[in-house]
């Protein structure tokens, strides 16, 4: 196996380009950040409104969703200025403990939401902050996971000299090797 010898960073214009290349781990970033606003968005509506740092909220979920958008935007920064896909592998990491976080959250609030409404004749619901983050958070999973596929094939490609995708006019490339022999 020959050695891996490490890539320089990108920077400037030839990160734009990785970017735009890279357009899954681009579009991961943007869901991330999406799903880190959503902590501002009201996550429960009806009689009163609060984001997810307001008023008998856990702080530990919204910290936790912080730390996790922080290093999907690390990872794919990494994977994008260095040209090397393990960023993206590791990446699928904090973006499904994203989306455990927000499932967790939605549970959590929605249990309060009932328990409330029971207790006090309130017809508040889930608000849409946090509806938003949770489909946010999906976004970024699948975003991470393309983008790491994408890589992969890329890999496989350097590896063989073989396109693993399709030529422009839609028809499969010629087999490799020898032709076949004529039936008999």
């Amino acid at each position: 196996m020959a050695n891996h010898v490490p890539s320089r960073p990108l920077t400037g214009r030839r990160l734009a380009s990785a970017a735009l290349r890279d357009w899954s781990l681009t579009a991961a970033v943007a869901a991330a950040l999406l799903s880190f606003f959503m902590l501002f968005a009201p996550w429960v509506s009806g009689a009163f409104s609060v984001n997810a740092f307001g008023e008998g909220m856990q702080a530990a979920g919204p910290a936790l969703i912080i730390v996790a958008v922080l290093a999907v935007v690390a990872l794919a920064y990494l994977a994008l200025a260095r040209d090397d896909r393990k960023y993206a592998a590791i990446a699928l990491i904090p973006a499904s403990n994203l989306l455990v976080l927000y499932v967790v959250k939605l549970a959590d609030v929605s249990d309060l939401v009932d328990l409330n409404n029971r207790l006090s004749g309130a017809t508040a619901s889930t608000g849409a902050g946090l509806w938003i983050g949770l489909l946010a958070a999906i976004a970024t999973v699948a975003f991470v996971l393309v983008g790491f596929l994408r890589s992969q094939g890329r890999t496989l490609e350097k590896r063989t000299g073989h396109s693993t995708s399709l030529p422009v006019d839609g028809l499969p490339p010629p087999p490799h090797g020898p032709p076949a022999p004529p039936a008999t």
